[in-house]
């Protein structure tokens, strides 16, 4: 395929809030207007710091006037293949199931994690949907040929091959992955393009990421998504 290089803008974010400087950068595009200290002040403070699911980015992009947001997700923790071909009513009707269980085997964050996703489908204001599938590269082309950008999650941590994150001197061993917002700008033959919010960690060889816009291979990037989301408006 030809290359397809959008001009989408980059804000430098605060730590843990990539999700809020990768929304601004998909709603900046289509209004220049919009932009990161104002998207911020929509979020209260105290979960700002929290990182947020794809459903609430979902809704964010909602309050900045995109009525109509689709994710596309492969997360098992979140669906079963069997749902695929379900339409929105039923998908819900599954995914309560899904959050009476995780409510019974006591999974606190996954039981949120489900009922923030249900809440976000159930809102009639809004024609929000969630799609069922892995294969990113197809949702990623389909979008970049209308020249709309998509919002993507990493495994940042399998990315850029940091130690997992915690402030024990063992984290290696008791430490988590971390997952990264991201948006894609273009894409190639070879690879996509990507705007990073991130900053303050890209540092030594890591350095040449430090300025936001980069590439990636398509193997890489489809390697280091499982259980991410693409987020379509």
């Amino acid at each position: 395929m030809h290359r397809i290089l959008l001009p989408v803008k980059r804000f430098k974010q605060f730590p843990s809030e990539c999700s809020i400087a990768s929304t601004t950068s998909l709603a900046n595009y289509f209004d220049e207007s919009v932009n990161y200290s104002e998207v911020r002040k929509l979020i209260p403070k105290n979960l700002r710091k929290e990182g947020f699911y794809s459903s609430e980015q979902g809704r964010l992009l909602n309050q900045l006037g995109f009525t109509a947001v689709t994710i596309v997700t492969a997360d098992l923790d979140l669906i079963d293949y069997s749902w695929a071909h379900l339409q929105k009513p039923s998908l819900i009707k599954r995914m309560k199931k899904l959050r009476v269980h995780y409510g019974k085997a006591q999974k606190p964050a996954l039981y949120d994690y489900v009922h923030d996703m249900i809440k976000w489908l159930e809102d009639e204001r809004y024609d929000n949907n969630l799609v069922i599938d892995n294969n990113f590269k197809k949702y990623i082309k389909r979008q970049l040929k209308k020249n709309v950008p998509v919002g993507a999650a990493i495994n940042w941590t399998s990315v850029f091959k940091f130690k997992k994150s915690g402030t024990l001197k063992d984290s290696d061993i008791k430490g988590e992955e971390e997952h990264h917002s991201i948006v894609l700008r273009g894409c190639d033959t070879e690879g996509v393009f990507v705007v990073d919010s991130h900053h303050r960690h890209y540092t030594g060889k890591r350095a040449k990421y430090h300025g936001g816009y980069y590439k990636m291979s398509w193997e890489n990037y489809l390697v280091n998504t499982p259980g991410g989301d693409l987020i379509l408006i």
